[in-house]
């Protein structure tokens, strides 16, 4: 959590770039490559069924950068486009509708990173001031900024039913500290654990907040933080480091820790039983980005053969494999309650395109086609057959 200066292509306040600190974090050479894009516009025909799991990709009408960041319970998303002047715009996505531009700020660079059950959207402009101001859009009101906790900068990252948006914003005492906003009371600063940064990324709709905060030790570890207990370590498994990433109303939170061997592992935090690893589809890592309120945690895991595919768990079912819908590597980013998520598949390129870029790297000569078949990632929705069975405990 450094705090250099503002880029519209990755957030300097948190690992999470543009509403993405669930998938930066991912260092296989085979993740590394999937870029967040996403969303909207025209649905394609491509449909495939894994199983009981079937899914379409979506065809961005923007041109470049696209990000698919949040879904609601009525299966509107929301993320971010790029304009062919190379400016960013958040959009809202209906499938009547399809994707409607809600443009940005004063010719900003646009980021939207969570959506409401009420189609209010929680996200961040770059101005050109080169400052950034967390907003919120309403279909009332527009986009209007949030302000800060006396700094210059902040993003905003999740939003609950009742329109409460959390972040993280400097503080104007070089550091940035997860907040909690809302109209009654503004932006409210949480604290950290330490003497370090914090931010928050989810609140549900009881006004629990999930992120991460420097410790006194100078380790990230996820934090839970409530009105009547304040802010909570949640610990690792192992290791030195830990992200929440969301939680459900029954304040069971996911995200991602470090074990002892330093290997990144999902999890799932209770209340009752601590942090449990989830473990992985055979492969070295994985990570949890969402939770529903039946308890199923969504998130994305590598397999045995280095690919990275959706994943859904339950206690019952354990880890089970959702593919890539047909491409070679799948991320989750956020899920519904009803059985939707959302997320970016990637197609690898061929034998011949890698060898060929091998053989340009060595000789020093631009080669701009390797660079672009590795950027084919298409933003995508999983659907899954509702089965309270699987989330039983």
């Amino acid at each position: 959590m450094n705090v250099p200066s503002p880029s519209p292509d990755s957030n300097p306040l948190s690992p999470k770039g543009n509403c993405t600190s669930r998938q930066n974090k991912f260092q296989k050479p085979a993740i590394a490559l999937l870029l967040f894009v996403a969303v909207v516009g025209i649905i394609i025909a491509l449909s495939h069924s894994l199983g009981n799991t079937r899914g379409f990709a979506l065809e961005s009408l923007g041109k470049g950068y696209n990000s698919a960041s949040g879904v609601n319970d009525a299966g509107q998303v929301t993320g971010s486009f790029s304009l062919p002047t190379g400016d960013r715009h958040i959009y809202l996505w209906t499938k009547d509708q399809g994707m409607q531009d809600l443009g940005s700020l004063q010719g900003g660079y646009a980021n939207a990173c969570g959506i409401n059950n009420s189609s209010q959207i929680a996200g961040y402009v770059y101005m050109p001031n080169r400052t950034v101001q967390a907003i919120r859009w309403t279909k009332e009101n527009g986009m209007q900024k949030l302000g800060t906790l006396g700094g210059k900068n902040s993003y905003a990252y999740g939003i609950n039913d009742a329109g409460q948006i959390v972040g993280t914003a400097d503080t104007g005492k070089g550091v940035s500290h997860a907040f909690l906003w809302s109209e009654k009371d503004g932006m409210v600063d949480l604290g950290a654990l330490g003497k370090g940064n914090s931010q928050g990324d989810a609140i549900n709709d009881h006004g629990q907040v999930v992120g991460s905060t420097i410790i006194e030790n100078g380790e990230q570890h996820a934090f839970i933080w409530s009105k009547e207990t304040g802010m909570r370590d949640l610990g690792t498994l192992g290791g030195r480091e830990s992200q929440a990433y969301e939680l459900n109303n029954a304040g069971h939170v996911v995200g991602y820790a470090e074990t002892k061997n330093g290997e990144q592992r999902a999890f799932l935090w209770t209340p009752e039983t601590g942090m449990q690893d989830l473990g992985t589809l055979g492969g070295g890592f994985s990570r949890a980005t969402a939770i529903t309120n039946t308890g199923q945690v969504i998130g994305t895991a590598e397999t045995a053969g280095g690919k990275s595919h959706v994943f859904r768990w339950a206690p019952k079912t354990g880890m089970q494999d959702l593919g890539a819908l047909g491409a070679d590597h799948g991320l989750a980013h956020a899920a519904n309650n009803t059985g939707k998520i959302v997320g970016s598949i990637h197609f690898e390129p061929a034998w011949w395109i890698k060898a060929w870029a091998f053989i340009c790297e060595k000789l020093d000569i631009s080669f701009q086609g390797y660079q672009y078949s590795y950027n084919q990632v298409q933003a995508a929705v999983w659907i899954i057959p509702d089965d309270p069975q699987d989330s039983s405990p």
